[in-house]
């Protein structure tokens, strides 16, 4: 955050993830670290929706790709994800996207 947003302050460290506001082209944004996983990154996006009342949210995170034209450090832009195995396989049957 404070090579990207002109103003920097730390504004969040609950669980040790750290979230930091400042401006970006003008406009004030918040980064917000989410932890490993879903289920960590449903908590925080819950609590910013909830408690900050953010109105848009954008995951930036890593994913394996298996396309041989995918290289290291390539960046992706997913319309949709899906897994192998998930927790909601369950209830979603054949529709498994994350």
């Amino acid at each position: 955050a404070e090579n990207f947003l002109r103003d920097a302050k730390l504004v969040n460290e609950t669980r040790g993830m750290l979230g930091y506001t400042g401006s970006w082209n003008g406009n004030c944004v918040t980064i917000q670290g989410s932890g490993m996983g879903m289920p960590s990154l449903s908590i925080y996006a819950n609590e910013l929706i909830r408690d900050f009342g953010a109105k848009t949210l954008i995951r930036i995170g890593s994913c394996g790709g298996m396309q041989p034209q995918v290289k290291l450090r390539d960046v992706i832009l997913a319309m949709t994800a899906s897994t192998v195995a998930s927790p909601s396989q369950s209830i979603f049957k054949e529709l498994n996207f994350a």
